[in-house]
């Protein structure tokens, strides 16, 4: 049986600040009024976010984080980086292949957009001089963006940064993280869990597995 998921619409008027993290998630992945088919992650992926979101706060006291995506418009992860500098603070960089207009006129309505910095264009291509906390590499799903990406946003990792490949259980993807970890001088450390929803985190700090939870208390 097809799940049924709510529209963005259900959620105007939630005070995000008191949300519960099920609510975060259920509207990470609502569906837009426009869409023909759904998007978005499974739940396991979201809860993946949110705790490395966590976790890096967790390594961090009282510092503010600067989160950069590269996707393609739909926000499913960009609602829940929006939600947590509302909460938080930080900065959101959502750098887009596609400009989705209709799909921004919702998140605007919901109230959440204000808290992206929306760029459009190929993430390999544009300027960059930011330094990241946080990369989420989610655009086309081919080695030549996987790895084109990670090595253009590479050089402004800050120390112990926190990197996210999604989709990580496709043939490219993998083949792509291979690659970098063959070339970079960093020590990447990678691990993946396709049963966690095909998530890939890596960290310069040590390896983190996708076992939801498990991060607490390790070293």
């Amino acid at each position: 049986m097809a799940e049924i998921r709510p529209t963005i619409k259900e959620f105007h008027g939630v005070d995000w600040k008191k949300a519960s993290l099920e609510q975060i998630i259920d509207f990470a992945r609502a569906n837009y009024d426009n869409a023909h088919t759904e998007v978005g992650m499974i739940r396991d992926e979201c809860r993946v976010i949110w705790e490395s979101l966590e976790y890096w706060q967790e390594q961090h006291p009282g510092q503010k984080i600067t989160i950069v995506e590269t996707g393609g418009g739909y926000y499913t992860s960009g609602r829940m980086f929006m939600i947590w500098v509302l909460r938080n603070g930080g900065t959101y960089y959502s750098i887009e292949i596609k400009n989705r207009k209709e799909n921004i006129k919702e998140l605007e309505e919901a109230g959440v957009w204000k808290y992206a910095n929306f760029v459009q264009g190929d993430a390999q291509k544009i300027f960059w001089d930011i330094p990241i906390d946080f990369l989420l590499i989610d655009s086309e799903h081919a080695i030549v963006n996987a790895v084109g990406e990670y090595m253009k946003y590479r050089i402004w990792l800050k120390p112990n940064p926190l990197i996210l490949f999604h989709d990580s259980r496709l043939p490219f993807i993998v083949k792509s993280i291979e690659i970098i970890r063959s070339m970079d001088v960093l020590p990447l450390k990678f691990e993946s869990d396709a049963s966690k929803g095909g998530f890939g985190l890596a960290s310069y700090e040590r390896l983190w597995k996708q076992e939801l939870g498990k991060y607490k208390g390790q070293k």
